[in-house]
């Protein structure tokens, strides 16, 4: 197999992301008094900024960046709108509910720590085997996309791979709680809109300009002109906005963030700005996959994944 880093290399960039991690965890947290609050919610007090990207870039799973070029390529335009209008509705509509709920319990941490106060213990349970689930499946899928994106490109081992990604994200978290994460995903997220910023305008030049890229609007196979293509909606657009839109509900790292913000009247501008940043990766990224749906370039290639287009 074909690779960018040699199996060392790939090693090496892991070790040095995770030690630049805690290295700014620890220069981020080294004035901030440790108690339970400052763990969990980073004191409550982050500022929007902050808090907006750290909310996009929580919000962008991994799949969420092979997807948008999947989309592109397969369906062409109503792929790419059917995955990313749910994404932003999401966001927007939790925002003013996340304000309510922030309002009615304003020393709370959880959701369904509210859940007990109004309805009880069996509620409480009901509620914490669903925010578990799904704080592990995302955990999974996060570890899973980057263990077999960084295999591809070095040749090292997935087992390898995705117990130091494991490490590196408990490890800073532990150390940093909620402003370790705000802190990463701030620069996780500047690292993404970087280097879309950079490489999408440069395919788009070396496939020959934004008329390769319209060509492609119809996905590879030239079906998909129309954005409400009954097909795509039914098979794809309907199912993935209804789990989709019911996602910030029962995922605890929006709640964590709207109770850190440090003011109510923070939390809608936070989630909105939030959003607004989110979809700029899905749009940017899906136009890797127009271009290669519409470019002769690439009509010779046998792709044997479209999640890697």
């Amino acid at each position: 197999m074909n690779t960018i880093l040699s199996p060392f290399g790939g090693l090496v960039f892991l070790v040095l992301f995770g030690l630049a991690m805690l290295a700014l965890t620890a220069w981020f947290g080294r004035h901030h008094k440790r108690d339970r609050t400052e763990f969990l919610l980073a004191g409550r007090s982050l500022r929007i900024g902050p808090a907006a990207m750290s909310i996009a870039a929580s919000w962008i799973w991994a799949p969420a960046l092979f997807i948008a070029s999947q989309k592109a390529y397969d369906q062409g335009l109503p792929g790419v709108f059917w995955f990313t209008f749910p994404n932003l509705l999401a966001l927007l509509i939790f925002a003013p509910l996340a304000f309510k709920i922030r309002k009615i319990f304003p020393t709370g941490f959880t959701l369904p720590q509210l859940m007990r106060e109004r309805h009880g213990r069996g509620v409480h349970v009901l509620y914490l085997i669903q925010f578990f689930g799904l704080q592990l499946s995302s955990f999974a899928v996060q570890i899973l996309a980057g263990a077999v994106l960084i295999q591809t490109l070095t040749g090292l081992s997935f087992p390898v791979v995705a117990v130091v990604l494991v490490m590196i994200a408990l490890t800073y978290s532990t150390l940093g709680g909620l402003r370790a994460s705000v802190v990463t995903d701030f620069l996780q997220m500047a690292l993404i809109l970087t280097v879309t910023g950079v490489t999408v305008p440069w395919v788009v030049s070396k496939v020959g300009g934004f008329a390769v890229v319209s060509a492609g609007m119809a996905g590879a196979t030239g079906d998909f002109g129309n954005l409400f293509d009954p097909w795509v909606a039914y098979s794809f657009g309907i199912p993935v906005t209804i789990a989709l839109l019911s996602g910030p509900i029962g995922d605890q790292q929006h709640w964590q963030r709207a109770y850190a913000l440090k003011s109510d009247g923070a939390v809608i501008k936070a989630f909105i700005l939030g959003s607004l940043l989110f979809v700029i990766v899905p749009i940017s990224l899906s136009v890797l996959g127009f271009a290669a749906a519409g470019s002769p370039l690439s009509q010779g290639w046998g792709i044997t994944n479209s999640q890697l287009v």
